[in-house]
């Protein structure tokens, strides 16, 4: 068990490598058990040949192959997927909260108050950052 493992049990609480092995474990236990039903000879194999004959048979031992063959899981890969869907749905539900205000305060007031605003914001930013000084000194070299 690396470094990187022993934090991650830490913080989860659970150890990934014995969660796999206990998957991988789970998984050969239902192979061994699908195969003793789904395979040819077997009960539910049988069954299904009696109720709807042997293709139907043959079809669901495939079905069952294949799932076999699809549905292992690789629990680091797991836990880091859905730390990282996690992760983006907390951002952006941050960032929701944050804009939310703003969305609304745009999408209710009409473009040109807006634009009357933000030119005002910007006279008063100008004035107040020492705007007059500036325009007193250019006005005078301008017209001497």
């Amino acid at each position: 068990m690396g470094l990187w493992n022993s934090l991650r049990s830490a913080v989860l609480g659970v150890d990934l490598e014995e969660v796999q092995r206990t998957s991988d474990a789970t998984d050969a236990a239902l192979a061994v058990e699908n195969q003793k039903d789904y395979a040819p000879g077997g009960t539910v194999y049988e069954t299904i040949k009696e109720e709807r004959g042997e293709a139907a048979a043959d079809q669901a031992y495939e079905i069952v192959q294949d799932h076999e063959a699809t549905q292992h899981i690789e629990v680091e890969e797991e836990v880091d997927e859905a730390f990282q869907e996690g992760f983006q749905e907390g951002a952006d539900n941050i960032r929701g909260a944050i804009a939310a205000p703003f969305k609304i305060g745009w999408s209710i007031l009409p473009w040109q108050l807006i634009t009357v605003a933000l030119v005002a914001g910007a006279l008063y930013l100008f004035f107040f950052m020492g705007g007059n000084v500036f325009l007193k000194g250019f006005i005078a070299r301008r017209f001497k």
